[in-house]
């Protein structure tokens, strides 16, 4: 299934078109209990953000924490944690159903996607920590 809200009709259109059997696609927006109930029964999240539009995702950090696969381009939040075992990027529209099929094809359970590690070097702790040094570091060398 694909849930996003599109806002280019020929795009949908085209995506409606050429969807195998066993895919839906849902064009509107959901709440967050949805996303969560969604995310929790899929194998694969794919963001088909392009990649000018995009820097972060909310979603994506969100689905971080459900052990699936995330597919998304190669840019921003997704080509930063790329090398993570859960994440995989395309660069342009025709890789991705190769790369879903690469997937599939060597899907492994994943223990939450390494968020664990992430939370740590990302937390307010951490930044907090960061911030003083690189404080100290301009006060020592004005």
């Amino acid at each position: 299934m694909l849930q996003e809200r599109c806002h280019h009709l020929r795009y949908l259109q085209e995506l409606n078109h050429n969807l195998p059997e066993n895919v839906e696609i849902r064009d509107g927006f959901l709440d967050d209990p949805q996303v969560d109930e969604l995310i929790g029964k899929s194998r694969i999240v794919l963001f088909p953000y392009q990649e000018d539009s995009i820097l972060s995702s909310g979603a994506f950090a969100k689905t971080m924490v459900f052990p699936v696969k995330i597919i998304g381009p190669e840019c921003g939040a997704f080509s930063d944690f790329s090398s993570l075992p859960a994440v995989f990027t395309f660069k342009s529209e025709g890789d991705i159903i190769p790369l879903i099929q690469k997937v599939l094809d060597s899907d492994k359970p994943e223990s939450l996607n390494g968020a664990n590690g992430i939370i740590e070097k990302y937390s307010w702790e951490k930044f907090g920590q960061e911030l003083c040094s690189r404080m100290k570091k301009v006060e020592e060398n004005p």
